[in-house]
């Protein structure tokens, strides 16, 4: 059995006390491919001076339900005063009976409850190599994905609750209709997209402004919406993109702003994207970064690991990693729970490339169902073999064309070099001194130059079957220009009141 260990405590009692099914009068989406997708109630009409309690709330949410005052009874008997507050009906289904119910009739909704607080709404029920799945959210909004045998089974009596719902939100004198308000996708495979609609229709008698939707992650997109007026009896579509992860169970959203007349946020409408898939296999970590590079340094190493789980067993085909200059061991071993996990032992002796940022890919090809091909970004910053001290050289103000600075350009693994320079200065005269571990870059300020003089001198660094350039900025500042108090003038004032 599959269920997930942050789940199991709060799900522990759930086989042992009752699953109360609940079926709305609302139209299921289209099965495609066999993979239903389910259509639930998101925003519940409020009722003045009604303080539901959280389950109620929860379910009356994701129904769009109107909510009931139930303080101080069961939680049979508040969900009977919820069906009558809606018009419902209720009878009991036996647990396989409303397994096959919620692969048949998409408007049902199981409430798994544990009788202290804690519900989940079940979204419907998926199936993976044979074994039924349901798709839930629970009522803090996490989705769940479980195993349905130990929850419907033949000891739970479930309840059936039916009626009609609404799906109006209506704020600031406006009406809009959500249609429908949340979507789930289910067979998706990790690190693929789902493409769906929201329609969006305006019910009321006056205009309604939509305002610029936003998204709960980057992994979820509103592609080609434009904010405006939405006329009364219009529509508009919501197109939405999911990017899913390797989690079992996703749960996205997004917020669409409802504006008033003076262009001020009135209400806003949360639409959920949930993604159900199968476990897949896990990588940690997701990237690697081998850092700073330098060239007396030994070879850097990382591990990278594959682990696989029930649902997806595999082993690595191949490693690849063109144009890097890496090395790797593949180690198998076992988990506690027999599953075969893969370390891959990385080296990087990138000592021999060019100074500069790497950033790269590390392609795994397994034999997974669900992850055939594992991309790593890979990043390292190869540090150069010479260096210069300072790598900026200024001259003060009024500097004169006698005046000397220099810059040392050191190794920094202690390796021998030559250092030559790419092109003659324009406004500067360089020289080389050798030291015993450096050499010495000589800069004078050319004369006859006017104003502030600035110019990047390039250096090309010579070593044992290596090459590499080096630049230093030259800086002179131009003498102030002197006062009419300095050049010894006076006040025209006073020379006006001298004589002729």
């Amino acid at each position: 059995m599959w269920v997930g260990s942050c789940f199991r405590s709060l799900f522990t009692g759930f086989a042992n006390s009752g699953v109360i099914l609940l079926a709305s009068g609302l139209c299921g989406c289209s099965n495609q491919s066999g993979s239903p997708e389910v259509v639930q109630q998101q925003a519940a009409s409020k009722v003045e001076g009604q303080r539901p309690s959280p389950e109620l709330a929860f379910i009356a949410q994701h129904l769009g339900w109107k909510t009931v005052e139930t303080e101080g009874v069961s939680f049979d008997e508040r969900l009977k005063a919820l069906r009558d507050r809606n018009g419902g009906t209720l009878r009991r289904l036996s647990g396989p009976d409303a397994l096959a119910a919620l692969a048949t009739q998409p408007a049902m909704f199981p409430v798994l409850s544990d009788g202290d607080g804690r519900v989940a709404l079940v979204l419907g029920v998926v199936d993976f190599d044979g074994d039924h799945y349901l798709t839930a959210v629970r009522n803090d909004s996490t989705p769940l994905l479980l195993k349905a045998t130990p929850l419907l089974s033949n000891e739970n009596e479930v309840w059936c609750l039916g009626g009609e719902s609404a799906t109006t939100i209506a704020t600031a004198g406006a009406s809009v209709v959500v249609d429908p308000p949340w979507r789930s996708f289910t067979g998706l495979k990790p690190f693929t997209e789902g493409r769906t609609t929201f329609e969006i229709t305006n019910a009321g008698p006056g205009d309604v402004t939509l305002g610029e939707p936003s998204t709960s992650c980057g992994c979820t997109v509103v592609d080609g919406w434009k904010p405006g007026v939405l006329p009364s009896g219009q529509s508009r579509s919501l197109t939405v993109t999911l990017k899913t992860n390797a989690a079992p169970a996703i749960r996205q959203s997004v917020r669409l702003p409802l504006l008033d007349k003076e262009g001020k946020v009135a209400r806003v409408v949360e639409l959920p994207v949930y993604a159900w898939q199968q476990a897949s296999l896990t990588v940690t970590p997701d990237s690697l970064d081998f850092g700073a590079i330098y060239r007396d340094s030994e070879p850097a190493t990382r591990e990278l690991y594959l682990r696989e789980v029930e649902t997806d067993r595999f082993e690595v085909s191949n490693v690849s990693y063109e144009g890097l200059p890496l090395r790797h061991v593949i180690s198998k071993g076992l988990q506690p729970e027999g599953l075969a996990a893969y370390s891959l032992g990385l080296t990087l002796d990138a000592r021999s490339l060019p100074a500069g940022e790497v950033r790269s890919d590390i392609l795994v090809t397994t034999t997974s169902r669900l992850r055939p091909t594992i991309r790593v970004p890979v990043r390292f910053d190869v540090k150069p073999r010479v260096q210069a001290f300072p790598g900026t050289l200024t001259f003060g103000g009024g500097t004169e064309t006698d005046s000397s600075g220099t810059i040392r350009l050191v190794a920094l693994s202690g390796e021998p070099f030559r250092a030559s320079l790419v092109r003659e200065p324009e406004r500067f005269k360089a020289a080389f001194t050798e030291g015993e571990a450096s050499i010495d870059l000589i800069v004078r300020p050319l004369p006859g130059q006017a104003g502030d003089m600035r110019e990047t001198l390039e250096l090309k660094i010579e070593g044992e079957g290596w090459t590499e350039t080096l630049s230093a900025l030259c800086m002179a500042l131009a003498a102030a220009e002197p006062s009419a108090v300095d050049s010894g003038s006076s006040d025209p004032k006073e020379k006006s009141d001298e004589g002729p």
